[in-house]
């Protein structure tokens, strides 16, 4: 047994059949050039129980449900969240669900979250990057932002592979190496300039990765919207950070922890694991690294295993 403090995952991927079906349809083999794991229901539950997870909410993990054709995007969203939310009726007191949405369709995904929120009673709302080039803080999907704001529950962003992106570079890295932190990164400048946090405000937007690239620069785009004759005069990046949620799926050293510190509030850092997509030692790796890390306060790592969690939550 491992000697880890309890702690709440917003990090957690399940991939229930009817998604892996959609996969193969498409013949997506290798999502975002990335070996797709091995998830069960029995799986999900030894690895939290491996890594002292008391609580999980899960959610799809990229490329979500809008790679087909629209209407797959409606049938398969409503698929996922009715067997997550199975699972989470099944284990009420481990498991949570973030639902998902037929992105861009705001007709159809109005529907699915009155759906998610009314019979369901869904954790959250998961969201990618971007869905077919509607990113994350774009107008257009205000509507849906509006009537989960009314119901103030979270949205737990996960990058995928870019809209564009350059394709004669980093010949056979994955996509997720490099550019899930640029895709992240994007997204949250997409929002800031949109004023999405401001019209949004009940609404706790939680981003991966430690935040991504964002952390590292922050004054040279405060410096940028700061500037004489700014189209954005409103726009203050280092407020708009400390709105934001961040988890430290991945952090494994003190440079990346140090850099989210600068930015984030300290109530607004959550654990993540990302099973089943990062093996069980590197989850371990980053599970050791913050029970053994002296950057940071014992009460500190106990607020971000568990207390911002369950406060998140209502846990």
């Amino acid at each position: 047994m491992h000697n880890y403090r309890p702690a709440i995952d917003f990090h957690a991927h399940f991939i229930p059949e009817c998604y892996l079906e959609l996969l193969r349809r498409h013949g997506v083999a290798k999502p975002d050039d990335y070996p797709l794991p091995f998830w069960s229901e029995q799986e999900q539950l030894e690895s939290m129980d491996d890594l002292g997870i008391e609580y999980a909410v899960c959610t799809l993990s990229s490329p979500h449900v809008s790679i087909g054709l629209p209407e797959e995007a409606v049938r398969v969203a409503h698929a996922v969240n009715i067997e997550g939310a199975g699972l989470a009726e099944k284990y009420p007191d481990r498991i949570g669900l973030a639902a998902s949405l037929p992105l861009p369709d705001v007709r159809e995904s109005l529907r699915e979250i009155d759906f998610c929120i009314n019979e369901l009673k869904v954790k959250g709302f998961a969201w990618p990057t971007h869905a077919k080039g509607a990113y994350l803080g774009n107008p257009e999907l205000d509507p849906l932002l509006e009537r989960i704001n009314a119901a103030g529950l979270p949205v737990i962003v996960h990058p995928t592979t870019p809209a564009a992106y350059p394709t004669n570079v980093n010949r056979g890295l994955p996509i997720p190496v490099v550019e899930f932190f640029f895709e992240s990164t994007r997204t949250m400048m997409n929002m800031f300039l949109n004023r999405t946090l401001h019209k949004f405000p009940d609404i706790a937007f939680v981003f991966p990765h430690a935040g991504a690239c964002m952390p590292l620069i922050t004054e040279r785009v405060q410096g940028v919207v700061d500037l004489p004759e700014t189209p954005f005069p409103d726009v203050d990046v280092l407020g708009d950070l400390k709105k934001l949620y961040f988890d430290i799926m991945g952090v494994a050293e003190d440079k990346r922890l140090k850099a989210l510190l600068e930015i984030a509030d300290r109530t607004h850092i959550l654990y993540g694991s990302d099973n089943p997509h990062a093996p069980m030692h590197v989850r371990h790796r980053s599970r050791r690294y913050l029970e053994d890390t002296e950057l940071i306060s014992d009460e500190l790592k106990t607020k971000i295993c568990t207390e911002n969690g369950k406060q998140l939550l209502g846990l």
